[in-house]
Order: structure tokens, then C-alpha cells, then sequence
């Protein structure tokens, strides 16, 4: 009786477990997007069709131009729509809506940093009516297919549907996206603490440039304000660098101008790009286009193209406050001075509704205080470039989309303060050009850029911004040759300030360019794929010099560094000297800055200026900072990079064998794509999450697939969100690719599709031959009257 019991058991178990599947299977294949037949739409007011291509990229045909959006929007909310919900609850401060208690914290942040601002505040009109109408257009079309409910499994899974999208939610997304750009969070209350470590000659030379004079900081160290910027937070990924390049007519094969752009973003699934193509009788564009703005932020046409990547300018700076909050006044310029105060109503889910209140001073929002969660008293304020009262973001974004020339693209990079931006621009004209985007603060003498500063005394305020024609720039250089890899703009003067990346990538690039005299758009990509770092061989010299066969013990050590020194620079996936070399470059690192507690260094191996520092003390090999200070004896360079070879060594033959050509780079350095419901691991990682794969590409090479930070070792945690290649050539055929897919369901065809090409360096075409279009087939979204 007891075993038939136990039976029954085992089969209602069995039964139950697979309606579960049979129910999470029927949601994944529900909400997939069809691709042909006919929809009708109450928006529309002509027919729009949508033709997928091989890969699945929407080419969407419209007669006019605000149907042409509305299709847009709808055939993006179709692919991404939980996509879409998650960055406009994280950029508005909602995500403890839908995750509880555990998402207050970053809400109360982001209600703080008030990145609506730029709708409300400008002292201009924010968008002009043609851009405002075209908006609305795309906003219609997202609404519309929420209209339909035919939700996503996310949805299901956290139980909630979402709201209609608004102006709002637009302006904070592109508020969100400049703050992830910043590096001021990250850096500066770092920078602070790190006055219990080192001197301020040490500091000085740990950052991204050393100051050029004696910088007068604040006397108490803001030991919490870790906060500011701490990535378990955002739930989505951060931009964190990326490579461009424009060679002229006279450098190409073909007599005409090529772009090349790779935007290099934090591992995220789906992609952060929603790559599409649009053309109505009066306007044509292929683009990439980010979350909630139906402008493209690069693209190209017949006549132009343009990219972008991160500037890494210095616009933000933290001040300390001095503040009564008795009175809930601020002292400021020898006066105490009303607060803006801002009431939030927050959401929680299983939770009572929490009342949130701000505070906004004359430097801006007020931000963390003498304790991480108690945000009641804030005692530091940002201030930030995004919160200029001229900021015009998603103008500037139409307006390039719309610019019919070189000039008209110049003007349009002048109306958005923030986020800093590199834009280069090519047209058919053979034009080639770069500009800098987002405002520069003239900061007042002693303020260096990196730190926290007092606010009291007014000293330390920024006397004002560069003019457009005052910022670095070029166009048309007799070199034929413009690269943009986040590096120090070149020609800029040094007191403009920035958290500049490590220049290997740009002098890889440009030497490359330069050796060779005329470019095709094939060469032009394989050099997007190229794990090659120029610099790591010298750097790898200079370490090497100072290990000397007799210091070394075994086989296994010589053989080691026999490999190591006859590295090509190539981070390959069989590469054993790229494994021993970025394996000794990071323990070296810590060596190096041994004294931070290990979340100290972390954090610090987070921000751009660590690698460029340990570049700087190789320099200096009798540096005080080379010693250890666990250690009884004096250690200088050559004794630390000894003993951290001897470190590498031993954990690669623990970790593998003795056998050091069974060592390969790829073994170690592997991708994961990581869904946001996913990225705490355990089920729902094994659910949601892709991969890992093995993956060529390094910290420093071209191919930039890297880790960020040190605490997860070297599993990939960034790299290029696309590629493109435009050669004016032929336009309708210009070279692309995404790292996964199109779609953001699981069970589309056009959700990883595109991986493996991707992952190897291999191009597609974005195709704009409408005959070639047209062989696909189309969904048709036709007016109705009716829901």
C-alpha cells in the first residue's frame, strides 16, 4: 500500500513539474513577434511594412514619417519590451515596484540625481515641434503593443504589466545612461579614502593624470560613499569604453570615406542596441538605436555616418556640504540658504509605500551621508553637466539624425551638455570629422578633478564651460586618419580634466592604420577583430627584463617564461603567453597596491586610472609604493615583479599542470551573457543567463573583451555591443553584427543567431537595397477603427 502511495506521489510530482514546463514553454513561444500576415493598429492612419532580413533586422517602410515611428515603436516594444520596462524603472527610481525592499536603496539614489531635469528645466524649449511629434509617434507605438498584453514571460515570472511609457521616461533613460558614463562616482570618494594609504604624491600618480599642482581637498574622508556607484544596483550594464575610426577617400581603396565604430558595453542579454532600418518618402536611416529614444545614436544613410564612443571628460565634481538641518539650510558664499525640496512616494512591493524626501543646493543634488543606507541628512552634492540648464539631449539626437551636412551635424553635437560623447562623421563628400559632446567645465586653480571638495566657501565652483569652437576637434586631417579609442583628446590642453583609458587601443589602431597606405572595408573589420595589443609587448619587456634565468627554479618556470617573452601580443584563445601575461599583470597590480583592503582595491581596479598607474610605476622602479609592507625588507621593482612571476606560475600549475602548452587563454577568459533575472546565478541563472564561452580579446587589445574590475577574475564582463563598417562606396551594403541577436525572446529565431559569427570577428551585411529587402518576407500593419 505505502509503495503504491509513494508511486502516486512520484507520478502527480512528474505530472505537476511538467505543466510547469509545458506552461513556462507555451509564455516563451506565446509573446515571439510574427514577422508576416497582417496586424491592425489603431495608430496608424496608412499601411507601414516591416520586412526581417536573414539575421531578423526590421526594415520598416512607411509613407509618412510619423508612422514610420509609430511602426518603429511598436516593432521594438515587440522585441524588447521587458528590455524596455526594466531601464525605465531604473532610470526613474521604480524598481522596488517589482523587486521588493532590495531595490530601495538604488531608487532613493535615483529619485536623488533627478534625471528628468533636462524636460523641466531647460532655460530652451526642450525639443523642438519636429522632434517632439516624432517622440509622441514612437511612444504611440510602444503603448500600442502593450494595448495588445501579449507580455513577455518576465512579466509573468514578477507578476506585474506595464504602465504606458511617457516624455519622462525618455529624458530619464538618457539621464541614466550619462551617469553610468561617469566615472566621478566611481573614482573621486575613492580617491578620498585612499588618503589612509598613501601620500598625496602617491594618489596623485594612482590617477588618470597626475595633478598639476597641489589640489586643496577636504580634511575628513567620506569613508561611505561607495554607493554613489555600485554596479549590484543598476541590474543592467554599464557603457564602459569603445573604439572608432575614420579613414579618408585618400586612405581607402575605393576613393571614399569609412567609418568604423564599436560601442563597447557591459555583457547584458539582450544586447543594449536595437539595431533597425527605417524609410518613409521623406527620410531614410540605418541605425542603432538605444532604449526608449527613436533617434538614432549612430547610423547612416546614402549621404552620412556617423559613431560614437566615450569621452571619459571630468563632468562631475562631489563637494562637501556644510548644512543645518534644524533649519534645513545651507551655508554657501558666507549665507545660509534654502534647500529645494522634492517629496517621493516609492513603491514597494509586500511593503508599505515609503516617503522619500530630497534635497537639491546651489552644486546640485545632495547624495550620501555618514551612513550608506540613512539617506535623511545628506551631507555631499554632485555637480554635474547634465543638470546645465541648456542641456537639450534628445534635440541633439534628432538633429543628427536629420543633418543633411557636415555642418548642420557640427551644430548638432553643441546642443546636449551631457553625457560626454566622441562623435565621428564621415559623409559622401569625403568629409571626415570628430567632435567632443557634452559640456567641459573651466574648473578654478587648484581643483585637479579627482577628489571631494568643500562646498561652503563658493572656491571651489566652476568658473563657467568651453565654447563649442574651444573644444578639441577635427575635420579633414592630412593624415586621412581620425581614431577615437577614450583615450586624452588629442591636442587637448591639460587642464581638461578626464578618467581617461589606457592609450593602447588607440596607438594600436592608428600605428596599424598608418602602415599601411589604402584600407578596404574587409581590412577595416578584420582590424575590429584583432586581439592585438601594441603595447603589451612593451610593457611585457620591461617586466621580463627583470627576471633572470638564475632567479627561477624548475622547468616549468623557464619554459614559463620562455613562452612569455616570445608572445606576439595576440590574446588568442590558444595563446599560453596572452594566459601568463595578463595572469602576472593583474597579480601585479595588487602587488603593486597592497596596502587597500581587498574591497578598496577592488573598486579601484574598477576605474580606468589603475592600469594607467601600474604603466606609470613600471616607470619608476625605485619607487617607495613597490614595497611590501607585510614583508620585513625594502622591496623595489624587480624584487615584486620576481616574486609575482613566481605567483603566476604557481597558480597556473595548480589550476592546470605542469604541462604549460595545455595552457590556454581561452580556458580562463570566457563570456557569459547575463539576463537581468539572472545575474544573481543559481536557477534562474541556468534559466535566463547564456553561455560562458570561451572568447579571444583582452583588457587593452582592439577586440575588447575584458573583464571590469578584478573580484570576478577574468570572465568577461564587457566588450563590443556591435560593429559597423560604412564605406561610402556602397552604403547599402555597409558591414555589421551583434553579439547575440535582434530579439529578447528566448524562443526566436533572431534571439542568439548572431553569436558565433560575432564572437569569431565575422561581419554581416546591413543590408539598404530595397529590391534585396523586399525578397523577405513582411509583416503589414494596416489601420483600424477598431480594438
Amino acid at each position: 500500500m505505502k509503495k503504491k502511495i509513494l508511486v502516486g506521489i512520484l507520478i502527480f510530482v512528474v505530472l505537476l513539474g511538467g505543466a510547469a514546463l509545458g506552461t513556462y514553454e507555451y509564455l516563451l513561444r506565446r509573446s515571439v513577434p510574427k514577422s508576416s500576415g497582417i496586424t491592425k493598429l489603431m495608430i496608424l492612419k496608412e499601411p507601414v511594412h516591416i520586412y526581417r532580413d536573414e539575421n531578423g533586422i526590421p526594415h520598416i517602410e512607411a509613407n509618412n514619417e510619423l508612422d514610420l515611428y509609430r511602426a518603429y515603436g511598436y516593432v521594438h516594444a515587440s522585441e524588447r519590451l521587458f528590455q524596455l520596462d526594466l531601464y525605465r524603472r531604473a532610470s526613474r527610481g521604480q524598481l522596488s515596484e517589482i523587486f521588493g525592499p532590495m531595490a530601495l536603496e538604488k531608487d532613493k539614489l535615483v529619485r536623488t540625481l533627478n534625471f528628468e531635469y533636462p524636460l523641466h528645466n531647460s532655460e530652451r524649449v526642450p525639443l523642438t515641434r519636429e522632434a517632439k511629434v516624432r517622440l509622441r509617434a514612437y511612444l504611440e507605438g510602444l503603448n500600442s503593443f502593450i494595448d495588445e498584453e501579449n507580455f513577455p514571460i518576465e512579466f509573468h515570472l514578477l507578476g506585474y504589466e506595464p504602465e504606458d511609457f511617457k516624455f519622462e521616461d525618455v529624458y530619464a533613460f538618457i539621464g541614466y545612461m550619462a551617469y553610468l558614463f561617469g566615472h566621478a562616482p566611481k573614482q573621486d570618494p575613492l580617491f578620498e579614502k585612499f588618503r589612509e594609504y598613501y601620500s598625496d604624491e602617491i594618489i596623485a600618480l594612482m590617477g588618470n593624470d597626475p595633478a598639476l599642482e597641489k589640489k586643496e581637498l577636504i580634511s575628513s574622508i567620506p569613508k561611505n560613499l561607495g554607493h554613489l556607484y555600485d554596479e549590484s544596483l543598476f541590474y543592467l550594464p554599464p557603457v564602459d569604453g569603445s573604439n572608432a575610426w575614420l579613414v579618408s577617400g585618400e586612405r581607402s581603396n575605393s576613393g571614399k570615406a569609412i567609418l568604423a565604430n564599436d560601442p563597447h558595453v557591459g555583457v547584458s542579454l539582450p544586447g543594449l542596441w536595437f539595431e533597425a532600418h527605417l524609410k518613409s518618402p521623406s527620410f531614410e536611416i540605418y541605425g542603432h538605436f538605444l532604449p526608449l529614444i527613436p533617434f538614432a545614436a549612430l547610423g547612416h544613410n546614402s549621404q552620412k555616418a556617423w559613431g560614437l564612443t566615450i569621452s571619459y571628460v571630468d563632468d562631475m565634481d562631489i563637494y562637501k556640504e556644510s548644512i543645518d538641518w534644524v533649519t534645513k539650510k545651507i551655508k554657501y558664499r558666507g549665507q545660509f540658504q534654502d534647500l529645494e525640496k522634492k517629496t517621493h512616494i516609492i513603491k514597494v512591493k509586500d511593503a508599505e509605500d515609503v516617503e522619500y524626501i530630497s534635497y537639491i543646493g546651489p552644486h546640485g543634488p545632495l547624495l550620501g551621508s555618514t551612513s550608506v543606507k540613512d539617506f535623511s541628512k545628506p551631507e555631499y552634492a554632485l555637480q554635474w553637466t547634465y543638470h546645465h540648464k541648456e542641456n537639450r539631449p534628445i534635440e541633439a539626437f534628432y538633429s543628427m539624425n536629420y543633418a543633411k551636412n557636415i555642418d548642420e551635424m557640427r551644430l548638432a553635437i553643441t546642443l546636449g551638455t551631457a553625457p560626454g560623447l566622441n562623435f565621428m562623421y564621415a559623409d559622401a563628400q569625403n568629409n571626415i570629422a570628430w567632435w567632443m559632446y557634452g559640456a567641459i567645465p573651466i574648473r578654478p586653480k587648484g581643483m585637479g578633478g579627482e577628489g571631494v571638495y568643500p562646498g561652503e566657501s563658493g572656491r571651489f565652483d566652476w568658473l563657467g564651460h568651453l565654447n563649442p569652437d574651444e573644444k578639441p576637434q577635427i575635420e579633414n586631417p592630412a593624415s586621412g586618419i581620425i581614431v577615437s579609442a577614450n583615450g586624452r583628446p588629442p591636442g587637448a590642453d591639460k587642464t581638461v580634466r578626464g578618467y581617461w583609458q589606457p592609450q593602447d587601443r588607440a596607438k594600436t589602431i592608428h600605428d596599424t592604420l598608418s602602415n599601411k597606405a589604402k584600407w578596404s572595408s574587409a581590412e577595416i573589420s578584420e582590424l575590429q577583430g584583432s586581439s592585438f595589443n601594441s603595447m603589451a609587448e612593451v610593457y611585457r619587456d620591461r617586466m621580463t627584463l627583470y627576471i633572470k634565468q638564475n632567479d627561477i627554479g624548475d622547468e616549468v618556470e623557464k619554459k614559463s617564461l620562455e613562452v612569455l617573452r616570445k608572445w606576439d601580443g595576440n590574446s588568442s584563445l590558444n595563446s599560453t603567453g596572452a594566459l601568463i601575461y595578463h595572469v602576472f599583470s593583474l597579480k601585479l597590480l595588487r602587488n603593486l597596491f597592497d596596502e587597500p583592503s581587498d574591497e578598496d582595491f577592488n573598486r579601484y581596479c574598477a576605474v580606468n586610472s589603475s592600469w594607467r598607474a601600474l604603466y606609470r610605476f613600471t616607470e619608476l622602479p625605485g619607487h617607495e609604493v613597490w614595497d611590501i609592507k607585510k614583508t620585513s625588507v625594502k622591496e623595489q621593482m624587480p624584487d615584486v615583479v620576481l616574486l609575482t612571476f613566481k605567483e603566476t606560475i604557481k597558480e597556473l600549475r595548480e589550476k592546470y599542470s605542469d604541462d604549460v602548452s595545455k595552457w590556454t587563454w581561452g580556458k580562463l577568459h570566457q563570456i557569459e551573457f547575463i539576463h537581468p533575472l539572472g545575474s544573481k546565478g543559481g536557477v534562474l541563472g541556468k534559466l535566463f543567463n547564456l553561455g560562458p564561452f570561451p572568447v579571444e580579446g583582452s583588457y587593452n587589445s582592439v577586440n575588447n573583451f575584458r573583464r571590469m574590475g578584478c573580484d570576478k577574475g577574468f570572465s568577461v564582463r564587457a566588450g563590443p555591443s556591435t560593429r559597423v563598417v560604412v564605406n561610402f562606396e556602397d552604403t547599402e551594403k555597409s558591414l555589421g553584427g551583434l553579439p547575440l541577436g535582434i530579439s529578447g525572446h528566448f524562443r526566436s529565431p533572431y534571439f542568439s543567431n548572431e553569436r558565433k559569427p560575432f564572437l569569431a570577428g565575422k561581419p554581416r551585411e546591413q543590408l539598404m537595397n530595397w529590391e534585396k529587402i523586399k525578397t523577405y518576407s513582411a509583416l503589414k500593419l494596416v489601420p483600424s477603427t477598431k480594438r
